[in-house]
């Protein structure tokens, strides 16, 4: 189901060539104030209407056919801007040997300064209906960790996991800072951030999880020290969370300021008032982690704002505590992936993804755009006009006709 590693060696070109596989890179930042930011660089992201149905009717794309770019935009604990971006493979481009990407107008560095990654993010992406483009920059340093080859394999790739699935943390603790403008609506702030990454050789929904959460939350300890925590649950195809939460494969990690991650094991999950989203969703407003032999939990975790709810995916704000009392803000996703791209989701999902001629920077042209794009797209102000005057532009475009 999942592995955990420092970034490989094979993380090239040839991943793009995986029919039906994935290759993401994650930012997140969040101050104490919820706001805050998602940004996801990606070939063959798993969400994207129709990659999962070609994989699954045995028509699998490869992971290159399909690049998107995706931004969430937080403020005060909700999601204020949004786009999910696809592009064309010439529009992109990826230097793995520099740490470089290019997406339409968009350019993505990564380097190694010292023991520190440092990312640097040019945001520049058309958007619909009027809404102008989103620009700005992102930023985000932190500790490259690295993960000894000595840790034992049932830490590292615990009982019954495969490697068809790599999970690469790559700047853990960090901090970060975003300066966004879209339009008249501008974002600045600096907050905790981590950067991650996962690469999958086959479909997400062929590697035998049924159900998925994962969390982190940047800690301070007595000494001012940052100490980020992160865990998995992951439920095996054949177990469902509600029905058999002690059938959940659990691990957790501390990545500490020296570098150091120290990996806990014999991790349980213990879930509370149970929910469901009105996608069909199950959540929990509440969970804990404990180690087996201690009776404190070594993380407690209140999921405070859901920022992104979809029939098989979720997103929260969360607020952490520790056994100490210590508190920190976080985020948490819930993952199903027997029930990405659905037939009867799909026609939901396509909604929200953009798709842009940046050659012309005329998104309207592109027939591939749904008409209700601008509900869910761009800042959360003025959407319901943006769509009315897509709704006219459309209408002209047929009398012209």
């Amino acid at each position: 189901m999942i592995s955990i590693g420092n970034e490989p060696r094979t993380l090239d070109h040839q991943c793009l060539d995986a029919p039906g596989g994935f290759l993401w890179w994650y930012v997140d930042l969040i101050d104490a104030r919820g706001n805050g930011l998602v940004l996801i660089w990606s070939f063959g992201l798993p969400f994207l209407p129709g990659y999962a149905h070609a994989a699954r009717a045995g028509r699998a794309q490869a992971a290159g056919e399909r690049p998107s770019l995706n931004v969430a935009v937080y403020k005060g604990g909700k999601l204020d801007c949004y786009l999910l971006q696809e592009y064309t493979p010439a529009q992109v481009e990826w230097e793995p040997e520099g740490g470089s990407w290019r997406f339409g107008k968009t350019r993505i560095h990564t380097r190694i300064e010292g023991d520190q990654r440092v990312v640097d993010v040019a945001l520049d992406c058309p958007m619909p209906a009027g809404a102008g483009r989103l620009t700005g920059s992102v930023r985000v340093q932190g500790r490259a960790p690295k993960l000894e080859a000595k840790i034992p394999e049932n830490v590292v790739s615990p009982a019954g996991f495969e490697r068809d699935h790599a999970w690469i943390p790559l700047a853990v603790p960090a901090r970060g800072e975003a300066k966004l403008r879209c339009g008249e609506v501008r974002y600045e702030f600096s907050g905790r951030a981590y950067h991650d990454c996962n690469v999958g050789a086959r479909p997400l929904h062929d590697l035998g999880i049924n159900h998925w959460l994962w969390g982190r939350a940047a800690f301070e300890n007595k000494r001012a020290e940052t100490i980020e925590r992160v865990y998995y649950a992951l439920w095996p195809e054949g177990t469902k969370p509600q029905r058999s939460p002690e059938g959940a494969r659990c691990f957790g990690l501390e990545f500490h300021p020296d570098g150091r991650v120290e990996h806990v094991e014999n991790l349980r999950i213990e879930l509370l008032e149970e929910r469901r989203n009105l996608g069909g969703v199950v959540w929990w407003p509440h969970f804990a982690l404990y180690r087996t032999e201690e009776a404190e939990p070594w993380m407690v975790v209140t999921q405070k704002s859901a920022v992104d709810s979809g029939p098989f995916y979720m997103r929260h704000i969360t607020e952490n505590q520790h056994g100490d009392g210590a508190r920190a803000v976080g985020f948490n996703e819930v993952i199903c992936p027997e029930r990405v791209d659905l037939s009867r989701h799909r026609p939901l999902v396509s909604m929200r993804v953009h798709h842009a001629d940046e050659s012309s920077d005329a998104a309207a042209k592109d027939d591939k755009n749904s008409i209700w794009l601008p509900l869910f797209t761009g800042p959360r102000r003025g959407r319901v006009r943006r769509l009315g005057r897509q709704a006219v532009v459309a209408l002209l475009g047929r009398g012209e006709a």
